[in-house]
């Protein structure tokens, strides 16, 4: 029963802490009182076994330590062996300055083929269409191709096939037939079936053109997949071989990026069943590979692709892209301690070096470039950001037509680069961006160093990209183009005056004629060739250098009689130099000066002739008039110098 707190007396009575005009009952007083109790000796026995207390707790704390001393020890003793094992692993100090590299392996490299897929404009922050008029690339002569010349052409570029130069082109991949990982069907390919782009190369396949259907797969966990599935793979096959047949084409391009080193059995056990049943359906049928700039998975079995694979395409570019740490060369031809390690030289070594031949090693070079936001402008500078890739075209049209830009080599990784600022509207800043590029310099370098290690050719990611400039096709034509005049067969020269080379071009092909001709025969026939040419100054020069060598090849006394007057006539001008009599006479005459400089202008230009040292009679006469200009006038203000300290 509950007592009111006015009536009652007040032990063992506690009141509400809320509301004090309610008691609590009698129990409940008992049982507080008793709590209250059991506090106040648990806190006398605290105090009471206090110094016991802590003596454990110590003891337990000091075990704690150790233990953590000791797992500390342990695991800065794992930590080290880990980085002995990682050293002895990478072979050498500091392989890799920064992890773009390390990085590449967890991704395909041409990345933003995805990113084409439906939108034509992705490449340009500016409308094509604002880029002008399209000029098709015209070729200044039709000799035959002396290496292979491969580009993708990508669908998205409809129209392409008609302004296309196939003279230049060895080689065309539609791309492409994008298989759907699950089936092995295609998802889509474009207008493979449709496009004029093969009935355009059918009409040159007299001369060697092929055009193949590429089969692309992108992707680790897409790649897995469809290796895993055998009938996918079977199906794929199968529908490549009709798609083929049906559009007359000559093979297939295959193009699988993201395959991983556990996949590695089933990739190359696929690829040797693709090219023995593309041989069995047509022994001509050609199989091309594409294979990265670095075999980071170590996926490719050489000893069973490369009798079954006719050309490994190698993907020379995106070494530094999206990932990059910093930002750097699309496609290095070579490096140093500034760039990574890898870069196409070491590439193409290794990929040789492993078992591919020449023969068939393509590389393939980027006809775009990319952009990042740095921290600095400086070479080598860190990303904040990658910017994304444009196109040559892009390029040089808004690269080039900014006078305040100027174009940087990097002699390293033989590659162009602009650094330059942008004005951050949103954030009212500041930033810096670089772009890296192949300039045409930088583009000819590569070509170079394809024909100098005897590759079997170029390749291009991708046609189209520089549609509206002719500069990359310009120095194709000339590394690709040039007749080799000396695999030319000349017959038996007994018995004949002279002999004539004729190359003569029909417009489709080029071919040699050799004959023999008597000097009459010969010096009236280039008479009349240059009356007709208008007999311009350069003509009769060359002219004149023919007479010579006619009237030289009547006598050889003749020509020795000449060679001891230029000879010691030259010696005995230069000693009559030394005299003063003789400097003054010269050159305190104006005209006299004038005359000694063409003098020695034709001397030079007769004498480099002479050695062969220059074949255009033009820049013969303007070197030697140069020459002798300068010559004159260092011994003019010699002159002039002695004459000013005479008394």
């Amino acid at each position: 029963v509950g007592i009111p707190v006015e009536a009652g007396p007040r032990p063992f009575l506690t009141l509400h802490p809320v509301d004090q005009s309610i008691s609590r009952p009698l129990t409940g007083d008992l049982e507080e009182g008793r709590q209250r109790r059991q506090e106040v000796t648990v806190v006398f026995a605290f105090f009471l076994l206090n110094p016991l207390g802590m003596e454990l707790y110590g003891q337990e704390a000091d075990k704690n330590e150790k233990a953590a001393k000791g797992d500390e020890m342990e695991a800065k003793k794992a930590e080290k062996e880990a980085k002995k094992g990682l050293k002895k692993l990478l072979s050498f100090k500091n392989f890799f300055h920064h992890s773009d590299s390390s990085r590449l392996a967890k991704r395909y490299i041409r990345w933003h083929k995805r990113l084409t897929r439906g939108d034509e404009d992705y490449r340009f922050t500016i409308h094509k269409d604002s880029l002008g008029e399209l000029f098709p690339f015209k070729r200044e002569n039709h000799n035959p191709l002396s290496g292979e010349v491969f580009g993708w052409y990508p669908s998205w570029e409809k129209d392409l096939y008609k302004n296309l130069d196939y003279s230049l082109l060895s080689t065309v991949a539609y791309f492409s037939y994008e298989v759907n990982h699950r089936t092995g069907k295609a998802d889509t390919v474009h207008d493979w079936m449709n496009t004029k782009l093969v009935d355009s190369i059918l009409k040159y396949e007299d001369q060697g053109k092929k055009v193949l259907l590429t089969v692309s797969l992108f992707g680790n966990h897409k790649v897995k997949s469809f290796l895993k599935n055998t009938r996918a793979g079977d199906t794929l096959i199968d529908n490549v071989i009709k798609m083929i047949a049906a559009r007359k084409a000559h093979g297939v391009c295959l193009d699988f990026e993201g395959v991983v080193h556990s996949q590695r059995k089933r990739y190359n056990s696929f690829v040797a069943q693709l090219s023995q049943q593309l041989k069995n359906t047509d022994s001509t049928y050609q199989l091309y590979m594409a294979i990265p700039a670095v075999d980071w998975g170590k996926i490719i079995q050489y000893d069973l692709l490369v009798p079954k694979v006719d050309r490994f395409v190698m993907m020379g570019y995106n070494y530094y892209g999206s990932t990059s740490k910093v930002a750097g060369p699309v496609a290095p031809l070579q490096g140093d301690t500034l760039w990574d390690p890898f870069n196409i030289k070491r590439s193409v070594k290794e990929y040789l070096d492993n078992g591919i031949p020449k023969s068939k090693m393509i590389l393939a070079l980027p006809f775009y470039g990319s952009i990042w936001e740095t921290k600095t402008g400086e070479k080598g500078s860190r990303a904040r950001r990658f910017i994304g890739s444009r196109t040559i075209d892009y390029i040089k049209h808004e690269m080039e037509n900014k006078p305040s830009l100027e174009m940087q080599f990097d002699t390293i990784s033989k590659t162009s680069w602009y650094s330059y600022v942008v004005r951050d509207s949103v954030r009212n800043k500041r930033r810096f961006r670089q772009l890296w590029f192949d300039s045409d310099s930088a583009f000819a370098d590569k070509l170079r160093y394809i024909k100098q290690e005897e590759l079997r050719g170029l390749g291009i990611w991708a046609l189209g990209y520089n549609k509206r400039y002719d500069n990359y096709w310009r120095k194709i034509e000339m590394t690709y183009s040039k007749m080799d005049t000396t695999k030319v067969q000349l017959p038996d020269l007994k018995n004949l005056d002279s002999i004539v080379v004729i190359f003569k071009g029909n417009g489709k092909s080029d071919t040699t004629v050799v004959a023999s001709k008597t000097n009459k025969a010969k010096t009236k026939e280039g008479k009349d060739e240059g009356e007709e040419a208008g007999g311009s100054f350069v003509d009769t020069l060359g002219g004149l250098n023919d007479k010579l060598k006619e009237i030289s090849g009547m006598s050889d006394l003749l020509i020795l009689a000449l060679g001891f007057v230029v000879l010691f006539g030259g010696i005995g001008l230069v000693i009559s130099m030394f005299k003063p009599n003789t400097r003054m006479f010269f050159f305190n005459s104006r005209a006299y000066t004038i005359y000694f400089t063409v003098i020695l202008s034709v001397f030079l230009m007769v004498l480099m002739r002479m050695i062969d040292a220059i074949r255009d009679p033009s820049v013969v006469l303007l070197f030697g008039f140069v020459i002798g200009a300068i010559v004159v006038y260092l011994v003019s203000r010699y002159v002039q110098k002695v004459k000013r300290n005479l008394p």
